[in-house]
């Protein structure tokens, strides 16, 4: 939003910028700011005007102007941009933050860094490694002294402005980041996730003040109003929520996030909707090492579509890795690794999954369960990511169509392994009949043979004791 809360700025997927007008509800202006996606738009500090990253990998600066109207609606001035500076990059722009100071902009890019140069020279100054995955989300505090990043490593780390270095990485969410602001005034900071969280920080203690299970599906924005007493969410359960702030003393030795623990804490945490049910949540070596083989598999695969989509009627090469298994679909590769996996990891491994990689799984499933083989694998596999994802999956309409061939599909297998089940017990069954009929038969000859040679012993003993006649 505009200074005076009278115009909004919308960055679009097509690279451009629209200024609204947000009383009449219309579009004044749509600027070609960006060759490719705009990432992310905000206020300069001194709300003179704004910056806008994109994926053309560069930041540019605008500044607010007063024009006439185009449209020839009204007679007053309206809002407009004016495009002053450009910084280049070398990756995608992911997110952008200028500091409070007017001093320096801080860039988080798509390898995984974030690069901060001098506002006003575009000098570079500090590079902040430490992130496995790219940065979605950062904030700078008030002062200027702390740079708050949050990334799809599911960590959220709290670096100094000074020097750059990394003061404390905590484990944050059990999905991707999405989002990070600071409170006005203060060192505490909320985050949202795609695991439908909104978490508030304190940025000195390292501390997490509350944890709000705002929304049912993914969390992707999240806005602290500039008093610091609302807070304002969105996600992909098409709510957007308002939390206020209340006088209630909070304990943070009481707060529910030490009872629930983390999903690769030390602790059982009850699976969301099935309470009483808990899941293995201790995280071990064996659990990692399946994740990231499973995360590899579903990489390579989706890398493989692209690539087969890309020349369709031509006969394109699997990766190496897949031939190393024998395998020529992302389907058959996922069997295969998931098949590697000790049946004690495989919970667990699942559990550590990004929410992203279980939609994957899912969409991939119901070609799984087509294969005819491992069927009870298959179904273990829906099942458990049903259970621990119920709430976003259902939420999500694009899987509706997969979930209803799992449902299908997964009936029509488990039926037929019944079904031979239950042939096997009965030829069992029968089998058992015969061996007992067969042995009762065997049984009945062996004591029919013995009480004859019984009888004949007593009549030979008998015959014996009978009296010599001797006839003249």
């Amino acid at each position: 939003m505009e200074s005076g809360d009278r115009n909004a700025l919308v960055g679009c997927a097509d690279g451009s910028l629209l200024v609204v007008d947000v009383g009449a509800g219309r579009i004044l202006e749509q600027i070609p700011a960006h060759e490719n996606s705009c990432s992310c738009v905000g206020l300069t500090p001194d709300m003179l005007g704004c910056y806008s990253g994109g994926g053309d990998k560069t930041v540019k600066l605008w500044q607010f102007e007063l024009i006439e109207d185009p449209t020839g609606e009204s007679k007053a001035k309206v809002l407009s941009l004016l495009h002053t500076r450009t910084l280049e990059l070398e990756e995608s722009v992911l997110c952008v933050k200028i500091s409070p100071n007017n001093k320096f902009i801080a860039v988080g890019l798509l390898d995984s860094t974030v690069k901060i140069f001098f506002l006003d020279s575009f000098k570079f100054y500090l590079s902040l490694y430490g992130h496995k995955l790219p940065v979605h989300c950062l904030d700078i505090s008030y002062d200027s002294n702390i740079i708050a990043t949050g990334s799809a490593d599911r960590n959220v780390k709290i670096w100094g402005m000074d020097f750059g270095d990394c003061h404390k990485s905590i484990f944050a969410h059990n999905d991707s980041v999405t989002s990070l602001q600071f409170v006005p005034s203060t060192h505490y900071f909320f985050t949202t996730s795609k695991d439908g969280k909104v978490k508030q920080w304190d940025a000195d203690t390292y501390d997490n003040i509350i944890t709000l299970n705002g929304h049912a599906g993914e969390c992707h924005g999240v806005s602290v109003g500039a008093g610091g007493l609302h807070v304002a969410s969105c996600g992909t359960d098409r709510a957007l929520r308002l939390y206020a702030r209340t006088d209630e003393p909070l304990v943070l030795g009481d707060t529910d996030e030490q009872e629930e623990g983390l999903a690769t804490g030390d602790t059982h945490a009850p699976v969301p909707g099935l309470p009483g049910l808990n899941m293995p949540t201790k995280k071990t070596i064996g659990a990692e090492k399946a994740a990231d083989s499973i995360l590899e598999c579903l990489t390579i695969g989706a890398e493989y579509k692209k690539e087969a989509a890309a020349a369709p009627g031509q006969a394109v090469q699997p990766p190496a890795l897949m031939l190393a298994y024998n395998c020529y679909s992302a389907e058959d590769f996922l069997a295969e690794t998931v098949k590697k996996i000790r049946s004690s990891d495989l919970e667990e491994a699942l559990l550590l999954l990004p929410f992203s990689a279980a939609c994957q799984i899912v969409r991939m499933l119901p070609k799984l369960l087509d294969r005819g083989d491992n069927a009870e694998l298959f179904c273990r596999l829906a099942i458990f990511l049903l259970k621990v994802h119920h709430a976003p999956l259902v939420a999500n309409q694009r899987l509706l169509k997969h979930m209803i061939q799992i449902q299908a599909k997964a009936a029509m297998r488990l039926g037929e392994l019944r079904d031979m089940v239950g042939y096997n017990v009965h030829a069992l069954q029968w089998l058992q009949r015969e061996a007992e009929a067969a042995d009762s038969e065997q049984l009945f000859r062996d004591a029919t043979a013995e009480r004859r040679t019984r009888d004949k012993r007593r009549r030979t003993r008998q015959g014996l004791k009978r009296p010599i006649v001797t006839v003249t």
